[in-house]
């Protein structure tokens, strides 16, 4: 089976990205949108930001076993959009 393209593969890790998300903010999936402000919109800070790096390295790794993503670079994020990309990249093997 080949390898998904970018596209497919933000498809199928855009909705674990945002359930990941919805957890630690306390906000619902439908309310997460890919243009929301992880601070300003969700109430999300620097701890809670730095808290979604475990749930996402699962995702990446579950594409690619070696996938590393920081607490660091998690509390870097400001939008949705960007957590999505983050995910991607670490399951591409960027």
């Amino acid at each position: 089976m080949p390898n998904p393209t970018k596209d497919e593969l933000r498809k199928e890790i855009k909705p674990k990205v945002i359930h990941n998300i919805s957890i630690l903010s306390g906000f619902d999936e439908d309310r997460i949108k890919e243009e929301s402000k992880l601070f300003e919109d969700l109430g999300m800070d620097d701890d809670l930001r730095g808290a979604l790096s475990p749930g996402f390295q699962r995702i990446a790794k579950a594409y690619n076993p070696v996938a590393s993503i920081s607490k660091s670079a998690c509390k870097k994020l400001s939008l949705v959009s960007e957590a999505i990309d983050l995910v991607v990249k670490g399951a591409q093997g960027a």
